[in-house]
């Protein structure tokens, strides 16, 4: 049986066990093992889902999903101006470089915070992420998709793709979804060389 449908079969039989747990324990047989039926239903819906991500985006590169056309700013950019920007667009994370070379990320809640303590003339370079993880155009999609959700300190919205110091784009979590939507309906869509 192929991994992902015997991974469905045992995330269903999980849950159906959760579902038994729980109702013995809402009549009478412990909060305990109420907990443990939640934890039980949970772990197996993130288990076929993680399955489910792996199988999908099999064989795909960083370099079929990213963006490439994103907003970036200057270590000498405002926080005022990098706020301005971040309010008149859909992007909330943003790269720093100077010239084509990545030097550091900027996040929403990063401007926001600094923001709050700081003089919004004081410039980026004060503020800007500097130990993130950065991909390769070549990395395996899923790997980096993983690599997102174990980001620097927590979890990211988007990571920089470089080549070498150059930036190149974002790869968001929002293109991921997008690339899985796409090849839940049609498999052999976006597989080619960019």
């Amino acid at each position: 049986m192929p991994y992902t449908r015997a991974t469905s079969i045992a995330a269903a039989i999980g849950r159906v066990t959760a579902l038994f747990l729980g109702l013995v324990g809402f009549s009478g047989g412990g909060l305990f093992l109420i907990f443990i039926a939640f934890f039980v239903y949970i772990g197996a819906g993130h288990e076929e889902r993680l399955t489910q991500l792996r199988a999908v985006l099999r064989g795909m590169r960083v370099e079929h999903a990213y963006s490439r056309n994103v907003a970036h700013f200057s270590p000498e950019t405002t926080l005022r101006e990098a706020v301005a920007a971040v309010l008149s667009g859909l992007q909330s994370t943003f790269p720093v470089c100077e010239n084509e070379r990545l030097v550091g990320l900027v996040t929403y809640p990063v401007l926001l915070k600094a923001l709050d303590k700081n003089n919004p003339e004081d410039r980026l370079r004060k503020f800007m992420l500097t130990d993130i993880p950065r991909l390769q155009p070549t990395d395996d999609l899923f790997e980096a998709q993983q690599r997102m959700d174990s980001g620097a300190s927590q979890p990211m919205d988007a990571l920089p793709v470089v080549l070498g110091p150059n930036f190149l784009g974002l790869l968001t979590r929002r293109d991921i979804s997008e690339v899985f939507r796409l090849r839940t309906v049609e498999p052999t869509l976006l597989i080619r060389n960019v």
